[in-house]
């Protein structure tokens, strides 16, 4: 199952962007006032979120234009077979769970089990707004990288269409406006 393209996909894509939630993830961590110990249980499930797109065919990964209803289907069990990769590891049950979780949305549209609301796990809600996030600023081969203000734009629109749990999003666009006061201040000097 894993061929060569599959692996570069993951050494060149995934990798990048599992780090780059981990950041974020630990960001807004520290933002909820979560312990050390919480903080490294959710980078670590953010570091393995999406193990399971390494069992997903590389040209649905790469494909340029909209996926059918198949292929997104196909697509979307990378966090089924993601969650069953790390359970063969023995990874603890709190982070395969998040795995398996973190494409639900708060107003119940997501997959794979349509849960709604604080019915997502804690962990998987959090890792779904810094996933989202991350893609959001490093961009992706179907879509440019946005700017600071888009992502907070994103953000909201996210929290208001029931995408992210409104909390979650509220922290987020604290840190974005923290961020955007930093940058403001650079820009001067």
């Amino acid at each position: 199952m894993f061929t060569p393209a599959t692996m570069q996909f993951y050494e060149e894509h995934l990798a990048d962007h599992h780090n780059g939630t981990g950041r974020r993830c630990a960001l807004l961590c520290a933002r909820l006032g979560f312990s050390a110990t919480q903080t490294q249980t959710a980078v670590m499930a953010a570091r393995v979120h999406d193990m399971g797109k390494m069992f997903v065919p590389w040209n649905l990964l790469t494909k340029a234009g909209p996926l059918t209803v198949a292929e997104r289907r196909s697509v979307e069990q990378h966090v089924q077979m993601g969650a069953v990769y790390l359970g063969q590891r023995d990874f603890p049950g709190e982070i395969i769970q998040t795995v398996w979780s973190h494409h639900e949305r708060w107003d119940g549209t997501g997959y794979p089990d349509g849960l709604s609301g604080d019915k997502i796990p804690l962990l998987a809600r959090i890792i779904s707004i810094c996933d989202a996030w991350d893609a959001m600023a490093a961009g992706r081969h179907y879509k440019k990288r946005l700017c600071l203000g888009q992502i907070t734009r994103e953000i909201q629109t996210g929290a208001d269409t029931g995408q992210f749990s409104p909390d979650l999003a509220e922290a987020v666009l604290d840190i974005l406006q923290q961020n955007r006061r930093i940058e403001s201040v650079q820009n001067r000097a």
